[in-house]
C-alpha cells in the first residue's frame, strides 16, 4: 500500500496546448464576439486590481 499525502484531485494543473483550427470561411461575427468578451474580461480584471483611493 502506497502512502497517500492528499485526497481528491491533484493540487497542480497540467499545461494546456491550444491548437488553432484553420477554415476556408472565417465567421467574423463569432470572432468579434470572442474579442469583445476578451476585452470585457481584461477591463474587469483591470478594475478589480487597481487600488481605490479615498477622496
Amino acid at each position: 500500500m502506497s502512502k497517500k499525502s492528499t485526497r481528491g484531485r491533484k493540487m497542480r494543473s497540467d499545461n494546456v496546448r491550444v491548437v488553432p483550427e484553420f477554415r476556408e470561411e472565417i465567421d467574423i461575427e463569432k470572432l468579434c464576439r470572442a474579442l469583445i468578451e476578451i476585452a470585457k474580461n481584461m477591463s474587469r480584471d483591470k478594475e478589480n486590481n487597481t487600488p481605490k483611493t479615498k477622496e
